[in-house]
């Protein structure tokens, strides 16, 4: 049985050092390591080659993003050939010793598995489950992972649709089959594209429970508004197109573009220009054939209004209860947020609004919340807005314009430092504003999905091989 494993790095020396080091500890099962390092500035090859001669350093002459430099390393391993076994890992996971033995274990339980992935848990809170796999939903573009936010122990393999790649195994006949992640994406959504080809080819995608790796969560780890508004729209669409037939694509567009149309214009709204501006283009790039790594150039930088809490505390120093939205931001952000509150209204009865896959980071806050419910279609967005407006919060305060900030009788935006962006009061106007946003979205939702429906027709699957160059790199 022989294993190479493969690490993709861009800027991050410590993190790979680290990480290297680790896997030189492991003495069992024998494996290769690879390293590709996607032209980092730091030092990166330079430290790997004098602390870890035996690693095998490939260098991209450019920034490929995770999908370009994971395709580097498997295609050139492909070529090497002799390899059974390709195990993945981002260069700032934290491995234990028996990570890849429980990986091969569940591997040889079924001879049609074809990929397995670890149990991720949170490197900064190691109780906690960021997921075992996921899978897709088929209703809406979207995901439900496995045990995510949760603490939970679990001994039995997971049949899942798709595995982080921050630690999976891959099985090297299988991959010749099925071929490598598809390129044009980039960064994100690479590892749920590649779990659907797995399964569409006949081959059982599963997350092993007893094989731990420990990684940043992905809901409370702060990924950038470029993989928000733009890998995060575009590259979705593509996965959806290449894996549903056009009567299922036309739903899921439907809602979609019903959703992301709210945001734009509540982006629009609150004067976050940068932001609406990486969801224009996201759509944009996807009908017109654009892909890999962002270009942000024409994109408008937000001007939103600066406002200081000292020119409204005097008026509004009577705060009792107030709403923090918890969409869209970590809970570290959260907390931030919540600690600025407080210190303005410490009397004030402070409630967060979170989905209950995050509730146990909101815990050990001391605060009151609010369960938000999974639904994302309008009828869940009148009750719940109904529900927050019964309340009588004096204020709401969000990072990510939501309509729900309309419902307190003020609403505040923050950014992601804790600084405050704007402070308004809400008033009938306001309320008549944001149903009239509403009901806009839902109109252009209905006027771009036959351009959006049209455009996708131009998309068919990569060429189904492995053995598919990736070009602009050199090796050790």
């Amino acid at each position: 049985m022989n294993i190479a494993a493969v690490v993709v790095n861009w800027n991050k020396k410590a993190d790979v050092l680290d990480l290297l080091n680790d896997l030189a500890g492991v003495k069992s099962p024998a494996f290769d390591v690879f390293v590709v390092d996607n032209a980092s500035t730091d030092g990166s090859p330079e430290a790997i080659r004098v602390r870890f001669p035996h690693v095998q350093l490939i260098i991209n002459k450019e920034n490929l993003g995770g999908t370009g430099g994971f395709n580097t390393g498997v295609d050139h391993i492909l070529k090497l050939g002799g390899y059974d076994y390709i195990w993945l890992l981002d260069n700032d996971a934290k491995i234990q010793n028996n990570t890849l033995t429980e990986l091969v274990n569940a591997m040889k339980t079924d001879a049609r598995i074809g990929m397995v992935g670890s149990h991720v848990k949170d490197i900064d809170n190691r109780k906690i489950t960021v997921e075992l796999g996921a899978n897709i939903r088929w209703d809406v573009i979207g995901t439900i992972p496995v045990y995510r936010n949760t603490i939970t122990e679990i001994e039995n393999i997971i049949p899942v649709d798709y595995v982080a790649i921050c630690s999976a195994l891959i099985d090297v006949k299988a991959l010749k089959d099925v071929g490598i992640m598809d390129g044009r994406l980039f960064l994100f959504w690479d590892d749920m594209e590649w779990g659907l080809s797995f399964k569409e080819h006949g081959y059982n995608v599963v997350a092993a429970p007893q094989s731990i790796v420990y990684h940043g969560s992905f809901t409370e780890r702060e990924r950038g508004a470029t993989t928000n508004y733009y890998y995060g729209i575009r590259n979705p669409l593509l996965v959806y197109t290449k894996h549903t037939s056009f009567f299922q694509r036309t739903k899921i567009f439907y809602c979609y573009l019903r959703s992301q149309s709210k945001i734009y214009f509540f982006l629009k709204n609150q004067s976050q220009t940068f932001e609406a501006g990486l969801m224009y283009k996201a759509f944009s790039d996807y009908m017109n054939n654009q892909w890999g790594k962002l270009s942000i150039h024409n994109i408008a930088q937000s001007n939103a209004p600066k406002t200081t809490y000292e020119t409204r505390t005097a008026e509004h120093n009577s705060f009792k209860k107030i709403l923090i939205s918890s969409i869209g931001i970590t809970s570290e952000e959260c907390m931030t947020v919540i600690n600025c509150l407080r210190n303005k209204y410490p009397e004030a009865e402070i409630t967060i609004l979170s989905r209950d896959d995050r509730i146990e980071y909101f815990k050990g806050y001391k605060i009151h919340i609010l369960n938000r419910q999974k639904m994302s279609n309008l009828s869940y967005l009148i009750k719940e807005s109904i529900a927050i407006k019964k309340q009588k919060f004096d204020a709401i305060a969000s990072v990510i314009p939501t309509p729900f900030i309309y419902f307190g009788k003020r609403s505040i935006m923050f950014n992601k430092k804790g600084e405050i962006i704007s402070f308004t009061d809400t008033n009938t106007f306001s309320i008549i504003k944001i149903l009239f946003l509403i009901c806009y979205s839902e109109i252009m939702a209905l006027l771009v999905l036959p351009f959006l429906l049209y455009k996708s027709l131009q998309y068919v699957s990569q060429p189904k091989t492995g053995l598919m160059s990736i070009g602009n790199h050199g090796y050790k």
